[in-house]
């Protein structure tokens, strides 16, 4: 009889110690939520993800060889497959595969919107730039825009014309607008500039 209360109350402790702990991750699940300053969306339309390298070879002496040349690229899956080919979208200088993910101000970028039109999405990094391997030795010497370049040439396209004078193009409209009024000192010029990578000065890359 005593060997069946303690086991009882060996049972209960446990029970009560659980209890509180499940309430104390209840409590602070709030802690785990993002601020309202840090913008985030829904994935519902992404069946799956996924990452790998392409090309690349092996540099250097012999006992020292590195990899170089190899391209990061991450890939996305619609729920529904729409279209028998896929989307590879490619970025331009001092840039990375993330700009297609999220525009500045927090808006899904444009590969969520290929993926809700059915599309598989492919996202490249060049070699040498973003999540790809940078090799100093052998990729050259790096630069990197400054804060008023990055308005000039990303952000601050509602105050300047196009040279042609024609108005910005239909496709880029999404982006002309969150960035139309953009300066150096709103959050959408340092989301940018945050994104920004170093661009080789010399190589076989350019964009």
């Amino acid at each position: 009889m005593k060997l069946k209360v303690s086991n009882a109350r060996k049972v209960a402790s446990v029970v009560i110690l659980l209890g509180a702990s499940f309430g104390a991750k209840a409590q602070n699940v709030s802690l785990a939520v993002p601020p309202a300053s840090i913008p985030t969306f829904s994935t519902e339309d992404v069946a799956r993800t996924g990452f790998f390298y392409a090309g690349g070879k092996y540099v250097g002496p012999p006992g020292k060889e590195v990899m170089d040349g190899a391209e990061y690229v991450e890939v996305m899956i619609p729920k529904k497959i729409r279209h028998p080919y896929p989307i590879v979208i490619f970025h331009g200088a001092g840039q990375t595969g993330t700009d297609w993910l999220q525009t500045p101000d927090g808006r899904p970028g444009w590969t969520y919107f290929f993926l809700k039109q059915g599309y598989t999405v492919y996202m490249v990094d060049y070699p040498a730039r973003g999540r790809s391997a940078y090799v100093p030795d052998v990729d050259g010497g790096l630069t990197i825009r400054t804060a008023p370049n990055l308005e000039q040439v990303f952000t601050d396209i509602g105050a300047r014309k196009l040279a042609s004078g024609q108005e910005v193009h239909a496709m880029a409209g999404r982006r002309a607008e969150s960035w139309k009024n953009g300066r150096s000192g709103l959050r959408q010029i340092r989301q940018d500039a945050s994104a920004i990578s170093c661009r080789r000065k010399t190589g076989a890359i350019k964009s």
